[in-house]
């Protein structure tokens, strides 16, 4: 692992270099054989959850791995191979059990429903496609929460039905196989060839989708890669290394008990019924993503005097098919179980695009560098590197401009301007430069208290500087050719027989021809997902100057700044705000100067926003920034009285940004759209939801000195064995406390937080830091504050820690924005892994290894991110301090694994 860029060799991405180099064979054939075991059931200790739930014993969970190396020569002293195999299989069982808010018609509740409504299409169709449809997982309900449900029959009738939710206990095994081979080919004494192969697949046959109804998706995974490498020393000084390897991937979300990506529109439509268990898959599924990546990079080594010149090229093909249409087989949404018995849907939702998208991507990347020994005991890094990867993004131009050029497959507003229709186009960026510099210096200085402070060549200093850029997001690229104009994203509201009921046929092939898209749209009234128009590649400015000194023959320490700073960093903005909120509600001073709110009589969702023209805008620009600044200590021995190896490394740092995450991940404290859509830097910027600013990690590997070396039996059985452990801790990262409804304020972008998700962009004030930090308070328009979790409860500022973010608590402190980013901190995280094994000698060649693993070994519990959201849950769990025994522990409980291991 390399932890730092000073080589210019490496790049396309910021953080460390992973390089894993295959064991070659040798001219003696040798091998290993492994075999570990977990079982929960028998062996694991309880989590919170289960605790609370008064289980003795954890569910069953069996998970066995089996693997083999094999090594040697084909042809001694020149082929040599190394091939290994293992296959890992996970068996469980998992109940999907419906919400006492989710029912569905029991059996004999369907049975009294056909007797009363025989000529109901959506019952036919809930008797052929709803939960009793599906076997898998022997469905049954949960009698405890039967209930009956009045319903009118056709004849006038109001008859009584019984429904109870459903549950079912579903297989979810999960089976991969990891194998591959290495050879090594030595042609010559200045001439090598290697050659390796991979081939990984993962099987998990049933992920939930709507788990309850019984609909499932299989989530597939394979990898094939073949690679090698061609050294050739043609001198002394010169050396040449050309490496290529090809990469074929898939990752799936489909198949199942349901059709795959191959079979799309043979899928039918979901359906949703509130208040009750509908049917159907998921309305963003099936899935997938394909990998095909092939990669040719060639090194010149130069040794030219005190200069090792370096230099090289890189070029990565990257082909990536994406296959992912959310609404494509249809979505029908009805309000309630009579209006599905009338077939009188509230709406139906569809989507008219590009099914699969294949963007293509060359990245090439060019370097040089010289390692510079200006002295014996100085040796200077210089390197440049350059990178291009041109810009993926504008393959939905490419798409969109043909389409809606021909008036007969254009799907907008043929009247509109072509730039008003199709996806823009943006410059790649051409500036890629990474410089990198680096130094080691081991410094000299005999006798005194400096001699005795540096030691005899044990001391090194090390510092540099390095530039590195990241690549293109795949994800952002989905999220635009999934949204208008790439895609038109429909819902047609069924009012007085606008459109054709639901059909007997909903597979997603008959609803297409069935519900055309509105005629005449234009594409900038829908949300769309656009990229600033100087979208770049982000990219990172690492430095870091570190002390190495080593203490005696064993033991080291090192101590090391750090520091980064994130520049042009991916992040998700509301690039159209509603404003008129703002300025309507005396709150116009918050708008820069001339920004005032535009009128769109036709389009709702356009009205009151900056540019009146368009609806939601998720921008997608390089507006993020973060810093990261850290004192890293390590201290480590080696082979102590040949017994003890222990690394310790400690990390006191601070990371701050202005936005942590270009996606909504609330659950972790992590938020994406600004208070302010006008000031998302200073306005934003705080601690980062990824800073922890205190680490403690211990690693040690010690092998028992007593009883080895005796000739008693007992004493080779009890001696020789050795122990591991590895110990974490580490402070809590910050959170934030939110907002969940999005209609308590008028000043709320509701639906810019819809489109892009998570809780609201304003934030509750603090009232006071002294009061419990569970406790709302919630101003009236009045100006009466009153206990959020129970309003006829009035209260004083003093008595509560925060105040909910309304209107009228705006017009209290003088402002919209509440609170800043990241001011809460969450649970620590520790835990504790402990090993022990030993290695038996069975012949002078075969060896028995027993070996056994326990992971949080003491069962401690660490507890997740509480409820961040003052208005969900207000009494019960809003930052709740035992929340945490009441939900999942961050950590899992004690594991236990046993195995043993062949080594010849």
């Amino acid at each position: 692992m390399i932890t730092n860029q000073y080589s210019a060799e490496y790049g396309r991405n910021a953080g460390a270099i992973v390089n894993i180099r295959v064991k070659s064979g040798t001219n003696n054939f040798h091998g290993v054989g492994t075999y570990f075991r977990r079982d929960d059931q028998n062996w694991t200790a309880l989590d919170n959850i289960q605790k609370a739930g008064g289980l003795t014993s954890p569910p069953a969970y069996k998970d066995s791995i089996l693997g083999g190396q094999f090594e040697g020569p084909i042809v001694k002293n020149k082929i040599f191979f190394n091939m290994w195999l293992q296959r890992e299989w996970i068996r469980q069982t998992s109940s999907y059990i419906g919400s006492p808010s989710s029912l569905a018609p029991t059996p004999a509740g369907l049975t009294e429903l056909e007797a009363y409504f025989p000529n109901s299409v959506t019952l036919q169709n809930y008797v052929k496609y709803g939960a009793w449809s599906i076997p898998l997982g022997n469905p049954t309900i949960v009698t405890r929460y039967l209930t009956n449900v009045s319903l009118t029959a056709p004849n006038g009738q109001t008859i009584s039905v019984p429904f109870a939710p459903v549950q079912r206990f579903v297989p979810t095994p999960s089976d991969n196989w990891d194998s591959g081979v290495h050879v090594d080919y030595h042609l010559s004494d200045s001439m090598q060839l290697t050659g390796k192969f991979y081939d990984q697949n993962n099987n998990t046959p049933y992920s939930a989708s709507n788990g309850q109804a019984g609909y499932f998706v299989g989530s597939p995974s394979k990898s094939y890669q073949a690679g090698g490498a061609w050294v050739w020393t043609v001198n002394p000084t010169l050396v040449n290394e050309f490496r290529f390897s090809a990469t074929q991937s898939e990752f799936d979300s489909f198949g199942g008990n349901t059709y795959g990506f191959d079979k799309l529109t043979q899928n039918i439509a979901n359906s949703t019924i509130t208040g009750y268990l509908g049917y159907g898959l998921a309305y963003n599924l099936p899935q997938y993503r394909q990998v095909h990546s092939y990669q040719y990079q060639d090194n010149v080594s130069k040794q030219m005097g005190r200069h090792a010149l370096k230099m090289g090229v890189q070029f990565i093909n990257d082909d990536i098919p994406l296959g992912f249409l959310p609404n494509v087989n249809g979505v029908y949404t009805f309000n309630n179980f009579q209006q599905y018995l009338n077939n009188t849907p509230s709406t139906f939702a569809g989507a008219a695009g590009i099914p699969i998208e294949k963007p293509h991507e060359l990245d090439q990347a060019y370097y040089f560098e010289d390692d510079f020994k200006f002295r014996p005991n100085l040796t200077f890094n210089l390197g440049i590197r350059y990178e291009y990867s041109g810009q993926p993004i504008n393959l939905l131009n490419q798409e969109t401009v043909p389409r809606e050029s021909n008036p007969a497959t254009a799907i907008w507003n043929t009247s509109l301007p072509l730039t008003d229709r199709v996806y823009p186009s943006y410059p790649a960026p051409s500036k890629n430069f990474a410089p990198r510099i680096g130094l080691a210096w081991t410094p000299q200085h005999n006798g005194g208290f400096i001699g005795k402070l540096l030691g005899q060549q044990a001391t090194v200093v090390r510092a540099g500087f390095a530039i590195a850029y990241d690549p293109a997001f795949y994800n952002l690229f989905l999220n635009a050719a999934t949204a208008a104009p790439v895609v038109f994203a429909y819902t047609l509201n069924y009012s007085n027989g606008s459109y054709p009921p639901m059909p007997s046929d909903i597979t997603g092939a008959n609803l297409q021809k069935l519900y055309a898209p509105p005629p005449g749209v234009d594409p900038r009234t829908l949300n769309q997902t656009l990229f600033a128009p100087n979208f770049l590649n982000p990219y990172s400015e690492s430095y870091t100057f570190g002390i190495q000194r080593m203490i005696g023959s064993h033991m080291g320490l090192e101590m090391r700044y750090v520091g980064t700073q994130a520049v042009h960093q991916f992040a998700t903005r509301n690039g159209n705000p509603y404003i008129a909120g703002f300025a309507n509600n005396g709150f116009a001073n918050v708008l820069p100067s001339g920004v005032t709110p535009g009128v769109n009589t036709s389009c709702s969702t356009c009205n009151g926003r900056e540019n009146p023209n368009y609806a939601v805008i998720r921008l997608r620009d390089n507006s993020a920034h973060a810093s990261y600044n850290g004192l890293q200590l390590a201290y480590t021995i080696r082979d102590l009285a040949n017994q003890l190896t222990m690394s310790t490394a400690f990390t006191w740092s601070k990371a701050m940004d202005n936005i942590s995450e270009v996606y909504t991940f609330t659950s972790s404290g992590s938020i994406v759209l600004a208070q302010d859509p006008f000031n998302t830097n200073s306005g934003e910027r705080a601690l980062s939801n990824n800073d922890i600013p205190l680490a403690l990690s211990v690693n040690l590997s010690w092998t028992m000195p007593w009883l080895k070396g005796t000739s008693h039996w007992y004493d080779r059985v009890a001696g020789g064995w050795t122990i591991g452990a590895f110990e974490v801790a580490q402070s809590g990262r910050p959170m934030t406390v939110l907002q969940q409804s999005l209609t308590v304020n008028p000043l709320e972008d509701a639906a810019a937080v819809a489109f892009v998700g998570g809780s609201s962009e304003l934030r509750p004030f603090l009232s006071n830091p002294s009061a419990p930090l569970g406790t709302v308070g919630e101003y009236m328009p009045n100006g009466t504050l009153v206990n959020l979790a129970n309003t006829s409860q009035q209260v004083s500022p003093s008595s509560v820690h925060w105040i909910y973010n309304t209107l009228a608590a705006d017009q209290h402190f003088g402002t919209p924005f509440g609170v800043a980013r990241n001011t809460l901190t969450g649970p620590m995280l520790q835990y504790l892994n402990l090993s022990i094994y030993k290695n038996f000698s069975v012949t002078e060649r075969w060896k028995l290894q027993l070996r056994a693993e326990a992971t949080n070994a003491l069962n401690h519990v660490n507890y997740p991110i509480p409820n961040l959201n003052v208005d969900s849950g207000t009494a019960t769990t809003f930052l709740n301090p035992t929340y945490g025994e009441e939900s999942a522990s961050l950590a899992p409980p004690r594991i236990l694994r046993l195995g043993a291991r062949i080594i010849f």
